[in-house]
């Protein structure tokens, strides 16, 4: 499995950092005089991790600070955080992104959606979610894919999705029934990109 890091963030209400967005090159530095918010800019990378790939489910990314209030804007646990991660390669743009807000202790994602250019696009709003394979990609892959395997997904997906859980664990268990490593082609079909999940 190849991981990536995000090459642009995005989050709102998270610390101090009320709406802050970062670019990011192969090599970073942060400066700033004490205060200035650095180490929220370096806790932001570790509640993202927390969010997209929690340790415990269900989830509670919050914990590692105490509780919501202690990483919210302003303590006002009646914001929620927002997060977007992107990642740019020369082929394609990989973009997460979640609402995430705190109900007695429990994390709720209020919206998700996780889009792989020319591949496949999740959105899921409470208990609701969609998969949608890209249909140019479902058209290169459908040779090696069950016939009925989007009705597959649709009824587990139906069962599964949970405002309390992270999506992205759904999709990697998801695109690991689709047996696109296995069959391998001459041509370049790009379908190994979904080892980046």
């Amino acid at each position: 499995m190849v991981v990536l890091g995000p090459t642009e963030i995005r989050v709102e209400n998270f610390k101090s950092l009320k709406n802050f967005q970062i670019v990011l090159d192969n090599f970073n530095v942060l400066i700033g005089t004490n205060g200035s918010g650095k180490t929220n800019v370096l806790e932001l990378f570790k509640f993202a991790n927390l969010c997209v790939d929690p340790s415990r489910i269900p989830a509670y990314p919050f914990r590692a600070w105490d509780g919501f209030s202690n990483i919210v804007w302003s303590h006002d646990k009646n914001l929620s955080i927002y997060i977007c991660a992107k990642h740019h390669t020369n082929r394609h743009t990989i973009e997460y992104m979640a609402t995430i807000a705190d109900s007695n202790e429990q994390a709720v994602y209020l919206d998700e959606r996780l889009t792989i250019s020319d591949y496949l696009s999740v959105t899921r709003e409470l208990d609701e979610a969609k998969f949608k394979l890209d249909p140019k990609f479902l058209e290169r892959i459908k040779p090696h894919i069950p016939e009925n395997l989007q009705n597959r997904i649709a009824s587990d997906w139906a069962s599964d999705v949970r405002q309390t859980r992270p999506i992205l664990p759904l999709i990697r268990r998801t695109l690991h029934r689709i047996p696109i490593n296995r069959h391998r082609t001459k041509k370049n079909t790009g379908l190994t990109h979904f080892d980046i999940l």
